[in-house]
């Protein structure tokens, strides 16, 4: 199984940028995906995905003119990386979003097993410029690369998103 790029975007990464780096890169024939993470916060839930899920059924789904949404119930923590594997398999990159540093905090659960999930740090550099850095190290840390979005595309192509991280190592 190809591996799940994780890109984990700094808080300071706007709606606008998420909207033309998503777009970009789906340009780019890319299948990608967005993963929104807020545990602070309750979403509503429609009545009849709220009785499934009260019902004991495996999951509820509510069919909409723009798609869909999608209710499974769980008991316990969200694991997420088996979350990223069944919503986003043969996804290149799946974008990973948060508030209060969500995905910061969360890294360790989405941290690879094997080689089905990478991670890496995404922060907006200048217009059409992202910086790319492992995960875990020091925001002021130059350890990293630069790359166009047509580079950040190419890249994600591959087995490793970093330089660094070519030698296979896990």
């Amino acid at each position: 199984m190809r591996p799940v790029h994780l890109l984990l975007a700094d808080e300071g990464i706007g709606d606008v940028e998420l909207e033309a780096l998503l777009g970009a890169l789906a340009a780019a024939g890319l299948r990608v995906g967005l993963l929104a993470l807020d545990r602070q916060s309750e979403l509503p839930v429609p009545p009849r995905l709220q009785l499934a899920a009260r019902s004991g059924a495996l999951r509820g789904v509510q069919l909409h003119q723009s798609g869909s949404l999608v209710l499974k119930p769980r008991r316990g923590p969200a694991p997420l990386a088996d979350l990223v594997r069944e919503h986003f398999l043969g996804c290149a990159a799946v974008l990973v979003v948060g508030t209060g540093g969500a995905p910061a905090e969360l890294i360790g659960e989405l941290q690879p097993r094997g080689r089905v999930l990478r991670a890496v740090s995404l922060r907006r550099v200048a217009e059409d410029r992202w910086g790319l850095r492992p995960p875990r190290r020091p925001a002021d840390d130059r350890g990293g690369v630069e790359v166009s979005g047509t580079e950040l595309a190419a890249r994600l192509r591959r087995p490793y998103l970093l330089a660094d991280d070519a030698d296979g190592g896990d």
